[in-house]
C-alpha cells in the first residue's frame, strides 16, 4: 500500500516521517510504502512539492494531508486527490484553525510539542490507515473504493473454540447484511503474516468479545498481544468490550477486564447452561454487537 504524505511546514515534515517510521517499525510490514512531498529535498522517497505530477496522486493508495496552515498548494492537491476518488487522512496541530470546510471531517491531532507525539495519536493514525485497507473495496471496473463493514474481533482460546463456533453463527445474520466482519484467527490461511494480521484486526476492531475462560486468561499470547491494545482502545477511541464467561473463572477478581459489564453473570457461566439458554446468550451478545456498531460506527 503507498502512501503519499503532504505537509503544509517544517514541523509537519517531521511529523510525517515520524508517523512513516513508526508505522513501519510497528506494522514491520514489507507491503507499505511512503512517499513524503518537500521542496528541495534529496533524499530517498521524498518528493520536490513543486514538481508534482498527477501520476504521484494516482499511484497512491490513500493521501495523508497535514491541514494545520491550508496552504493554497495544499489545498490544491487536495482537490486533486478529491478528484481521483483517493481515501484521505487529515492531520493537524491543532483543531483551532482548521477551514470551515474541514469542520466536518475526522482530523487528527499531534499537538504542540513534537517531540513527543503521544501514543493516542499514532494509535489514531494506524486506525486510519487500517480503515483504508479494510473499509474499502476496489470495484471491478476501477472505480472509487466503497465502504465495507466494521470488524467485530473475537479474542477466545483455542480450547474454546467451539462457543467461538456457535457466537460466529450468531453473527452470521450481520455479516450477511453487510454491517460486520466477524473476525477471529481461523481467517488466517497458509503463508500469512498471522501476527501482523491479528495486529491489523485488532486495530481496526470497533467491537471486541471476549470469551474468558481460565485457559483465556492463561494464554500468554492474549495477556501480551490482544488484551492490552483492545482495552487501549477501548479507553482512547470508546470501542466496546463485550466480555462472555464461559467457565468459572478469576474474571471478576481482574480489575482491568471486570470494568467491563460482563454479558451473563460471572457465577453462571455459559457451560453450566442448558443449551437453549446458552443460545438465549448469545443471541444477547449478537444484538449488543449490532446496537454497538449503530451507536459507533458514523
Amino acid at each position: 500500500m503507498k502512501v503519499l504524505m503532504v505537509p503544509d511546514s517544517g514541523v509537519s515534515i517531521e511529523v510525517m516521517q515520524y508517523l512513516a517510521d513508526a508505522t513501519i517499525k510497528r506494522t514491520e510490514s514489507a507491503y507499505l510504502q511512503f512517499e513524503i512531498i518537500r521542496p528541495g529535498a534529496e533524499s530517498p522517497g521524498v518528493t520536490d512539492a513543486g514538481s508534482v505530477a498527477l501520476d504521484h496522486m494516482r499511484t497512491a493508495d490513500v493521501v495523508a494531508f497535514d491541514v494545520t496552515q491550508a496552504p493554497p498548494n495544499t489545498m490544491m492537491q487536495l482537490g486533486a486527490a478529491r478528484a481521483l476518488n483517493k481515501p484521505i487522512i487529515f492531520i493537524a496541530r491543532s483543531a483551532a484553525d482548521l477551514q470551515l470546510d474541514l469542520a466536518s471531517v475526522r482530523v487528527l491531532i499531534y499537538g504542540d510539542d513534537r517531540t513527543t507525539v503521544s501514543g493516542d495519536f499514532l494509535m489514531a493514525w494506524l486506525d486510519a490507515l487500517d480503515q483504508v485497507k479494510a473499509q474499502s473495496v476496489t470495484s471491478p471496473s476501477g472505480g472509487p473504493d466503497l465502504p465495507s463493514s466494521a470488524t467485530v474481533f473475537v479474542s477466545y482460546s483455542h480450547v474454546d473454540d467451539r462457543y467461538l463456533k456457535r457466537l460466529l453463527v450468531h453473527l452470521r445474520p450481520l455479516e450477511r447484511k453487510g454491517l460486520i466482519e466477524a473476525w477471529s484467527d481461523t481467517r488466517i490461511k497458509g503463508g500469512d503474516q498471522w501476527r501482523e494480521e491479528i495486529a491489523s484486526a485488532i486495530r481496526r476492531a470497533r467491537v471486541a468479545v471476549l470469551l474468558i475462560s481460565a485457559d483465556f486468561l492463561a494464554s500468554e499470547f492474549i495477556a501480551d498481544n490482544e488484551l492490552p491494545p483492545l482495552l487501549a482502545q477501548a479507553q482512547a477511541r470508546g470501542s466496546k468490550i463485550l466480555p462472555l464467561i464461559l467457565f468459572p473463572c478469576r474474571y471478576s477478581r481482574e480489575p482491568e477486564l471486570a470494568r467491563f459489564q460482563a454479558m451473563n453473570d460471572p457465577r453462571t457461566p455459559l457451560a453450566s447452561m442448558k443449551q437453549h439458554q446458552q443460545e438465549s446468550v448469545l443471541d444477547s451478545v449478537a444484538e449488543m454487537v449490532e446496537l454497538s456498531i449503530a451507536s459507533v460506527v458514523t
